[in-house]
């Protein structure tokens, strides 16, 4: 169940995860829905079940939490791009600093 759930069926409701910060409302309450409904499926649990015990039993966490994981994660590596991207451009030398005059 786990493994359906995180190898599957997460990660398509991941995919440019990053677009969602600006979604409107409606249009994360539909995708929402159908990561709720995902676990109930794979769990065999109840309709009127609480969703947050049905995705603690799932091993998942809520999606707004797992967006926002995803946004840092991507601000994260963008940062860490560009320190490197920096470092590597400071390090090399102009081809006119190493002629004698």
């Amino acid at each position: 169940m786990e493994l359906l759930l995180n190898k599957y069926i997460n990660p398509s409701l991941e995919h440019g995860a990053f677009l969602y910060v600006d979604a409107k409302q409606s249009a994360l309450k539909m995708i929402e829905t159908s990561h709720n409904t995902d676990p109930i499926l794979a769990t065999g649990a109840f309709h009127s079940s609480p969703i947050p015990s049905i995705l603690e039993i799932a091993n998942t966490s809520p999606l707004d939490l797992r967006r926002i994981q995803n946004s840092i994660l991507q601000k994260a590596r963008r940062v860490q791009n560009n320190i490197v991207w920096n470092l590597e451009n400071t390090n090399q030398t102009h081809p006119t600093q190493d002629r004698k005059s």
